[in-house]
């Protein structure tokens, strides 16, 4: 058995962090910094396609995806599920309020009102303060079941990938939705902010997100097996 920190065995311990949990042996005991939990002011974001054409519907989940790194910068981090024709969100705002997230999402929220308006689309949208972020994880998030047959593959974008080119977004989200028909893109909108902030951390981390805003993936759920392969 031996210590690993900055000062024992540093390149174990530079491994272990980033570089998985039981990759390089079983860790029996750690020293962690804990934080205060926050208050956290969450934001539930639904939408829905008005139309059998789900053009409108992919500008409003291209859109988002576009201001994903403005928002981020600004504190905001969430979760969201992509379907075809259905886009289920839950962002959260930490030690602030729900005047400043509604401020935030401003934009993102007046470009849905124009879609909505045209008919193309129709949304929700409630944002609500809770004591601490446990507190607005139980409101707002369904309990996924322990485990079920799947594919799952991710990609970690950094602002560039999604600001750039609306289009070139736009095609990202139409091409793969097709490919998830009984499963969804997996938004896990928490990196960027601090995460980035500590890039230049001496640790065994995917490079990847040193600079992603966001770790997108795509699950196939209920995956049958169709030949012997």
């Amino acid at each position: 058995m031996v210590i690993a920190n900055n000062y024992q065995n540093a390149d174990l311990f530079y491994a272990l962090r980033g570089g998985g949990g039981g990759t390089y042996g079983i860790v029996t005991k750690a020293t962690i910094k804990t934080f205060a939990t926050p208050k956290t002011s969450a934001l539930v974001l639904n939408i829905e396609t008005a139309t059998e054409d789900l053009d409108g519907y992919l500008n409003a989940v291209t859109y988002i995806h576009t201001q994903l790194p403005t928002i981020s910068d600004k504190g905001v981090q969430g979760y969201y599920n992509v379907y075809a024709g259905q886009f289920i969100s839950v962002f959260n705002l930490y030690n602030s309020s729900s005047a400043s997230m509604n401020q935030i999402m401003a934009p993102i929220m007046a470009y849905l009102n124009k879609l909505q308006n045209a008919g193309q689309i129709v949304f929700q949208a409630s944002t609500t303060d809770y004591s601490t972020f446990y507190a607005a994880w139980q409101a707002t998030v369904n309990v996924d079941p322990v485990g079920y047959n799947g594919v799952l593959g991710s990609w970690l974008l950094p602002r560039q990938s999604l600001e750039t080119s609306f289009n070139a977004t736009k095609k990202l989200i139409s091409s793969t939705l097709p490919a998830v028909d009984v499963g969804a893109l997996i938004g896990n909108f928490a990196a960027g902010g601090q995460v980035i902030a500590n890039k230049n951390l001496n640790t065994g981390v995917n490079d990847g997100w040193r600079s992603a805003y966001l770790n997108l993936g795509m699950s196939q759920i209920n995956f049958v097996k169709k030949n012997n392969c």
